[in-house]
């Protein structure tokens, strides 16, 4: 019979604050770098997130595209793809 093995929790000394605890998940990580200016080739969110090549760009397409309604584009720069979100602005203009 195997042994489960427990996790491990870093405690800290700092009293924590129920209102201040924000959790963070690895979509809201992905949406963040495609909001940035510079947005994010596949090889800084796969970094980010611990995820394959196929995950992340399952996101994009399913999660975020489909159930997020967000605009994410891509545009190669040097010899790199790039991703981002188009604000809902700029895209109803395109």
């Amino acid at each position: 019979m195997k042994s489960k093995k427990s996790k491990s929790y870093e405690l800290s000394n700092e009293p924590a604050d129920a209102k201040t605890i924000k959790r963070v998940n690895k979509q809201q990580v992905i949406i963040e770098m495609l909001k940035s200016k510079e947005g994010a080739c596949l090889e800084e969110m796969m970094t980010a997130t611990g995820w394959q090549k196929h995950s992340v760009r399952g996101v994009m397409a399913g999660s975020l595209k489909k159930k997020h309604c967000l605009n994410i584009q891509s545009e190669i720069r040097g010899n790199t793809r790039i991703y981002f979100i188009v604000p809902q602005s700029e895209s109803a203009e395109a």
